[in-house]
C-alpha cells in the first residue's frame, strides 16, 4: 500500500494500478485474381483493471477509482473490384460489439454511516468536500456497464474521365447503446461553504448545499447513421479543384422503451395535458400522444447538405510554391451517452434534488412523505411527485453544424527547407446546451406568502426569497398553483464557437542526420459554452430566458472555449551523429538524440461565486454564477509559486439574488512546458544483427506542470491556490525507461 506523504498539513496518496490489457489482431488478404481482392480485420480487445480500493489496502481517499472488465470485437470485411483501368469500386461491412463494465469500490454506503437515506449500490457513497475531498465518485465512472453494438456497410466508387476523377459512395450504420449507471442512485452529497464560508465547516456542520439522488439511469437507444456523397477532383494547368456534396440527413435515436418526453411551454400555459400519461403535469407529452415523434420524441432532418470545395495552386509550377484553400459545411449527430440522465425522471424513474440546507445525518426530513426511494413506475397509475425534476427533449432539436476554411501558402525555400504559413476557421452552430424552462423567480426579500405542494396548502414566509422556498418560487409552480415542478432543464441547441488560427510550420532536414520539424499556432476560441457529455438538471447558461434575475441576453455568457490555448509550439528534432573510423568512430558513430519539445500557454478558468447567490436554482454547470468584479484591482496575485496564484480581493459576492458581472473564464492558469528526449547507440553485429541501447527520459528537466487554481470565491482557503499537477497524459514527473533491443 502507498505511504502517505505529510506536507504542511496535508496527506497526499497514490492510487496503485493492476492492469492487464491485450489486442490479439488477425489479418488475412486475399488477392483474387488481378480485378478482385479481399480483406478480413478483426481484433479482439481486452483491458483488465483492479479495483484501486482493493490494491491499496481499503484506502477510502481512492474510492473515486473504478476497476474494468472490457471486451470489444472489431470485424470489417472488404472486397476491392477493378472493373477496368479507370473505375474501381471498393466495398465494405463492419461490426463491433463492445462490453464496458466498470465495477466500483466496496467500503460503505449512506446507511451505514449514519444517513437516513437509500442506496441503490449497496457499500457506495458519494460525498463531495469542494476543494478538500471526495469519497467515491458515482458520475457515471463506477458500478456502470455499457454495451454498444453497430453494423453497417459502405461503398466507395471511383471513375476518371480525362481530367476528372469522379467519386461517388455512401454508408449506412446501425446503432445500438445499452447501458446502465448508477450516477445518482448512491445520493449525492456535495459542501460548497455555501452556509459557513467553508466547505470543510459546512461538512462538519452537516449542511449539504447539494443534494440530489435518482434511480439508477439507464441508455437504451438505437439509431441509423447514413450518408451519400458525389465529389470531383479536376486537374488543370497549375491548378487542381476539389468539389462536391454530402448527404448527410440527421435521423433521432430512438428510445426503445418509450422512456422519453417533450415539454412545451406554450402547451403548459393552454393547460394541454398528455392523453397517455394521465397523471403528467400540462405541457408534457409521451410518445403514443398526437404530434409525437416516434419513440424519439425529435424530428428528422433530411434536408441536410454539405457542400465543400477546395483547390491547390502550383505558382511557379516547379513544384516548390502551393497556394491551397478550402470551405466546407458538415454536420454531426448527438452523442447517445449525453442521454445518460433523459429517462432518468417520473414517471419512468424518480430524480430529486433537494433544496440547499438539508442535513446530512437526515436530508428528506422536509421532503413531503419522507425518502423517495427506492421508487417503482407503475405504467398503470403513473406517480408524479411533487418538485420533481425533468430533462426533456424539444421537438425541433437542429443537429449541430460547422462551417470550416482554410487558406494557406506553403514553400520549398531550399533544397532542405521546407516552411508554411495557414490560417484555420470554423464556426460551430447549434451545440447542445440547455435552457431552464422553470428557474426559481427572485420575488424580493419581504414577507409573502406562497403556495406550498409539500404541505398542500399556502405558507408565510418571513423573507420571500430564500434557498429554502426555491420550489414554491419556481417559474411555472407560480403560473399555475395546481402545479408542482421541480427543475425542467430542457436540451436547446443554442451553444456556439467561434475559432481562428494561424499555424506556422517549418522543416529542415540534411539528408539522414539532421531532422527539426517546429510548428507554431497562433489561435483564439471563444463561444457560447456547450454542456459536455451529460447534461444534469440545473445545468442552464445564466442570462437566458424565463428568469427575472438578470438580462436575458444570452452573449453575456460568451467566453473563452475551455480549450482555447492562445499560444502553442512544438519542436521535434532527430540528430544522427555520422560514421566515423578509428578510435574515434566507435565512441562517437551510431548515436542518435530525439527531443520532443511542448510549450503551450495556459488554460481558461471560470470564477465561480459557489453555490447560489442569485437563489434561482442554477448551480449544477459550467459556466454557472459568477462573482462581481472589483474595479481596479489585478485580479493575478504571485503567478510564481502555488499559493495566491489569483487574487480574491479583485472579486466580490453579487448581493443576494443576483448575477455578478465577471466575465466566463476570464482568467488563465499556468502555462505548460516539457522536454522529452532519447538517445539510442547502435551495434552493427556480425551476419546483418544489430542490437541498440535506448535511454529515454520523459520530462528531462523534471519541470512542474502545475493544473489550474481552484477558483471558487467562497472557499477562500483554496481560492487561488494550486494543489495539482496538470492532468495530462504528458504531465508527468522526470522518468526514465532504459532498454536493449535485438535486430537479426
Amino acid at each position: 500500500m502507498p505511504k502517505p506523504i505529510d506536507d504542511c498539513g496535508k496527506v497526499f496518496w497514490g492510487a496503485p494500478v493492476h492492469e492487464n490489457e491485450s489486442q490479439i489482431p488477425i489479418r488475412v488478404d486475399i488477392q483474387k485474381s488481378q480485378k478482385h481482392s479481399f480483406i478480413v480485420r478483426y481484433m479482439l480487445t481486452t483491458d483488465n483493471r483492479q479495483i484501486p480500493y482493493d490494491a491499496a489496502g481499503s484506502n477510502v481517499l481512492v474510492t473515486n477509482l473504478p476497476g474494468s472488465d472490457d471486451r470489444a470485437h472489431n470485424l470489417t470485411v472488404g472486397h476491392t473490384w477493378v472493373l477496368n483501368s479507370t473505375m474501381v469500386n471498393s466495398f465494405h461491412v463492419l461490426g463491433n460489439d463492445i462490453y464496458a463494465k466498470k465495477p466500483g469500490p466496496n467500503f460503505f454506503s449512506a446507511p451505514d454511516v449514519g444517513i437516513n437515506a437509500f442506496s441503490y449500490v449497496p457499500g457506495y457513497l458519494r460525498l463531495i468536500v469542494n476543494n478538500a475531498f471526495n469519497i467515491g465518485n458515482g458520475s457515471f465512472n463506477s458500478n456502470t456497464y455499457t454495451k454498444v453494438q453497430n453494423a453497417g456497410a459502405s461503398d466507395d466508387f471511383t471513375v476518371v474521365r480525362g481530367a476528372h476523377q469522379l467519386g461517388f459512395g455512401g454508408h449506412y450504420l446501425w446503432t445500438k447503446s445499452d447501458s446502465l449507471a448508477n450516477a445518482w442512485s448512491i445520493g449525492s452529497y456535495t459542501f460548497t461553504g455555501q452556509f459557513t464560508g467553508n466547505a470543510m465547516g459546512d461538512f462538519f456542520t452537516g449542511r449539504v448545499a447539494q443534494h440530489r439522488q435518482a434511480s439508477p439511469n439507464p441508455v437504451r437507444v438505437t439509431q441509423p447513421v447514413s450518408a451519400a456523397y458525389a465529389q470531383d477532383t479536376w486537374k488543370l494547368n497549375r491548378v487542381t479543384l476539389s468539389y462536391g456534396v454530402v448527404w448527410n440527413p440527421f435521423l433521432p435515436m430512438n428510445f426503445y422503451d418509450a422512456d422519453v418526453y417533450n415539454f412545451d411551454i406554450n402547451a403548459f400555459t393552454a393547460g394541454t395535458r398528455s392523453t397517455v400519461m394521465k397523471n403528467a403535469p400540462p405541457g408534457f407529452s409521451y410518445p403514443g400522444d398526437p404530434g409525437f415523434e416516434g419513440n424519439s420524441g425529435v424530428k428528422s432532418h433530411y434536408k441536410e447538405f454539405d457542400p465543400r470545395i477546395g483547390f491547390a495552386w502550383d505558382v511557379s509550377g516547379d513544384g516548390r510554391t502551393a497556394v491551397r484553400g478550402g470551405a466546407g459545411l458538415g454536420h454531426d449527430y448527438v452523442h447517445q451517452y449525453v442521454h445518460l440522465n433523459t429517462s432518468s425522471v417520473a414517471p419512468f424513474r424518480l430524480t430529486v434534488n433537494l433544496p440547499p440546507g438539508a442535513s446530512l445525518d437526515n436530508p428528506w426530513a422536509g421532503y413531503p412523505g419522507g425518502n423517495a426511494f427506492p421508487y417503482v413506475f407503475n405504467p398503470a397509475n403513473p406517480s408524479f411527485p411533487v418538485y420533481s425534476s425533468f430533462l426533456p427533449l424539444p421537438s425541433d432539436l437542429k443537429p449541430t453544424e460547422q462551417y470550416s476554411w482554410d487558406a494557406g501558402i506553403q514553400r520549398q525555400l531550399t533544397r532542405r527547407w521546407f516552411a508554411s504559413a495557414t490560417y484555420l476557421g470554423s464556426k460551430v452552430l447549434h451545440q447542445l446546451n440547455a435552457e431552464e424552462m422553470n428557474p426559481a423567480l427572485n420575488l424580493g426579500f419581504n414577507p409573502c406568502r406562497l403556495y406550498d405542494a409539500t404541505i398542500g396548502a399556502e405558507r408565510d414566509y418571513p423573507v420571500c426569497t430564500t434557498a429554502a422556498n426555491r420550489d414554491q418560487r419556481r417559474l411555472l409552480n407560480l403560473q399555475n398553483r395546481g402545479v408542482a415542478l421541480g427543475y425542467v432543464t430542457q436540451y436547446s441547441d443554442v451553444g456556439y464557437q467561434n475559432y481562428n488560427g494561424m499555424l506556422l510550420n517549418t522543416r529542415f532536414d540534411v539528408g539522414a542526420n539532421v531532422n527539426i520539424n517546429a510548428n507554431y499556432t497562433l489561435s483564439k476560441c471563444e463561444g457560447l459554452s456547450p454542456i459536455g457529455a451529460v447534461l444534469n438538471v440545473g445545468a442552464a447558461h445564466l442570462h437566458q430566458p424565463y428568469q427575472n434575475n438578470g438580462s436575458t441576453d444570452r452573449t453575456l455568457d460568451e467566453g473563452p472555449c475551455n480549450a482555447d490555448r492562445r499560444h502553442l509550439f512544438n519542436l521535434t528534432s532527430v540528430l544522427r551523429s555520422p560514421d566515423f573510423g578509428g578510435v574515434l568512430g566507435a565512441i562517437v558513430s551510431h548515436w542518435t538524440a530525439s527531443s520532443v519539445i511542448q510549450v503551450r500557454s495556459g488554460a481558461p478558468v471560470n470564477v465561480i461565486a459557489g453555490g447560489d447567490p442569485a437563489l434561482n436554482g442554477f448551480t449544477d454547470n459550467a459556466p454557472t454564477q459568477r462573482p462581481n468584479v472589483v474595479s481596479g484591482v489585478n485580479p493575478y496575485g504571485d503567478r510564481s509559486g502555488t499559493t495566491g496564484y489569483f487574487n480574491p480581493a479583485a472579486f466580490s459576492q453579487p448581493a443576494p439574488g443576483t448575477y455578478g458581472d465577471a466575465a466566463f473564464n476570464m482568467l488563465r492558469g499556468p502555462g505548460f512546458w516539457q522536454w522529452d528526449q532519447s538517445f539510442v547507440r547502435g551495434f552493427d553485429l556480425a551476419s546483418g544483427t544489430r542490437i541498440e541501447l535506448r535511454a529515454e527520459a520523459i520530462n528531462l528537466t523534471n519541470h512542474s506542470n502545475w493544473a489550474n487554481p481552484a477558483a471558487t470565491l467562497n472557499n477562500l482557503a483554496t481560492f487561488g491556490r494550486i494543489t495539482s499537477l496538470a492532468i495530462n497524459p504528458t504531465a508527468t514527473p522526470r522518468i526514465w525507461q532504459f532498454a536493449v533491443k535485438y535486430v537479426f
